[in-house]
């Protein structure tokens, strides 16, 4: 990654002089005072603002000069790409990511490396966050928490066909497009994050599958205990576990009751509430044994009400509860 010597004022198309500055600084354009960041070259990418920073690295808002398209550039960290073990492991993921072809999946175009530090570009999803949208808005409605789960369990099936474990399923994972499409981004990666011992009300612990927890071994029933968690907490607005830290949050995931939606926002529907506590089942053959199922079980809620003589306790034949 280098500076670049020239620079334009997207608000008044000045011609700015940056030689004297380094990549990302913030500087005034003199002729309309606009705050501007000095851009970074990387490769062929034009880095021109910062989107977001996350344990792993920062992901840049970029434009692809060659294709002339605006791109996500997620810059990882230097010890990612001097390890050449690591570097193997990255690549092996980055590759098996970029096989996914999933409309609720963010495309990874290609990994690369520049001085040691390695760099994905992404397809750019200009809009939101989960995490974001649910601190903004609260609990959100029903049917958008439903079609929430539908479209990422397509994801996550993608990537469970091409032999993929996400390994991170959470709101701030997962964003949202424009049309309100939900992608769930990096698929592959998330194993290389590093876990803090404290963390915000919207990190990792709050979504952890309990065999994770135990470093059990784990597979596309964790990521599914994961996501109902994400949707536990986009129904009623707060997680299902919680503590003062981050272990005290894991120790009640695994050894409290999980709670019912309906519990915790009384308007909530009780056989969707259901549908959520059986992906979070603290022992993974208690869960849904596919995606197909999960997904059936949302489906069935979301559709039209039967005739009454079907309706009695229809969510038993999707949660198995009796």
């Amino acid at each position: 990654m280098r500076a670049v010597e020239n620079m334009t004022c997207p608000s008044c198309d000045t011609l700015l002089d940056v030689t004297d500055y380094q990549p990302f600084d913030a500087i005034l354009c003199p002729t309309c005072t606009q705050e501007l960041m000095v851009p970074a070259r990387l490769d062929h990418y034009l880095l021109i603002s910062l989107l977001g920073e996350g344990s792993m690295g920062s992901v840049y808002l970029a434009i692809d000069e060659h294709l002339q398209r605006h791109v996500a550039v997620k810059l990882l960290r230097s010890k990612f790409g001097s390890d050449p073990m690591m570097w193997t492991r990255l690549e092996q993921e980055a590759k098996s990511a970029a096989a996914i072809n999933h409309p609720n999946v963010v495309h990874v175009f290609r990994l690369g490396r520049q001085h040691e530090r390695p760099y994905i570009i992404m397809e750019l999803v200009d809009n939101d966050h989960l995490d974001a949208m649910m601190k903004r808005e609260g609990p959100l409605p029903e049917a958008e928490v439903v079609r929430i789960g539908i479209e990422v369990m397509g994801g996550l099936q993608a990537a469970h066909d091409v032999g993929l474990v996400h390994g991170d399923v959470k709101p701030a994972n997962l964003l949202i497009g424009k049309r309100g499409r939900v992608k769930v981004g990096d698929f592959g990666l998330a194993r290389f994050a590093e876990q803090e011992d404290e963390v915000k009300v919207w990190g990792t612990p709050y979504y952890l599958a309990p065999e994770k927890a135990k470093m059990e071994q784990e597979d596309f029933r964790s990521d599914l205990y994961s996501l109902g968690a994400t949707l536990f907490h986009a129904l009623t607005g707060q997680p299902p576990f919680n503590g003062p830290g981050s272990k005290d949050v894991i120790q009640n995931a695994m050894h409290a009751p999980t709670p019912l939606a309906c519990d915790v926002r009384p308007d909530a529907s009780e056989a969707l509430s259901r549908i959520i506590a059986k992906m979070m089942a603290k022992d993974p053959g208690f869960r849904y044994q596919s995606y197909q199922k999960a997904q059936a079980a949302l489906e069935a809620y979301a559709s039209p009400s039967p005739a009454p003589s079907e309706t009695r306790n229809w969510w038993q034949r999707f949660t198995g509860q009796t």
